[in-house]
């Protein structure tokens, strides 16, 4: 099942078990399966047993502190696979219950910018990363917090610059200046940064 396919259930089974619990007496099932997301190999398997042990949660009507803590483990560990939609998802979830957290407000910013580093020679992909990572630093007050979503966004500027380079480049060998020429604006106005270096400020996701 893809990333896509299990955000979307998950979603539906929320809105389901939300309009559904208030006519329903549910025993709260134990968090022992989302003990598995905490292991440094987290298998497919335990992520799946994991998201449908946080739906039966929160029929079980659970505390905002709960829900917080639950969905930002399950975050964590869905960004650790790689799968960023899933991700979201949950760092929404937890949101809901804090919506002032600063902390999950870069999560949120951390995600796109893991996922766009995934995405990285995928140009339109990349452009809207852009865009959503600075509605989302927008939200972001504290400084040190701010200061390095600000650096994750220079970054994924600097992968999408890079890119335009290449494309000028090609262009450039096929002696087709004009094109290329927009290529090298392209890259100029996004601060392109000849040899580059990938920054070493930002954390390693896999730290926390």
């Amino acid at each position: 099942m893809n990333s896509f396919t299990k955000y979307t259930l998950l979603v539906l089974s929320s809105i389901y078990l939300l309009s559904s619990c208030a006519n329903n007496k549910t025993i709260k099932p134990s968090k022992s399966i989302l003990n598995s997301v905490n292991d440094n190999n987290i298998s497919s398997e335990s992520l799946d047993r994991a998201d449908n042990e946080y739906i039966a949660l929160k029929e079980g009507n659970i505390s905002a502190i709960e829900q917080k803590d639950i969905a930002e483990k399950l975050a964590y560990a869905h960004i650790k696979v790689g799968e960023h939609i899933i991700a979201n998802f949950y760092i929404q979830e937890a949101l809901k219950a804090t919506p002032t957290d600063e902390s999950l407000k870069l999560l949120m910013v951390k995600n796109q910018y893991l996922a766009a580093k995934r995405n990285s020679t995928d140009i339109s992909y990349l452009k809207r990363a852009i865009d959503a990572l600075k509605d989302n630093i927008s939200l972001i007050s504290d400084y040190n917090y701010k200061s390095e979503a600000d650096r994750m966004l220079n970054e994924v500027k600097q992968i999408l610059a890079t890119e335009n380079k290449k494309i000028a480049n090609y262009y450039s060998k096929i002696k087709k200046e004009k094109a290329s020429d927009i290529y090298n604006s392209r890259a100029l106005e996004l601060g392109y940064i000849d040899n580059q270096k990938t920054s070493n400020n930002i954390k390693d996701i896999n730290k926390y």
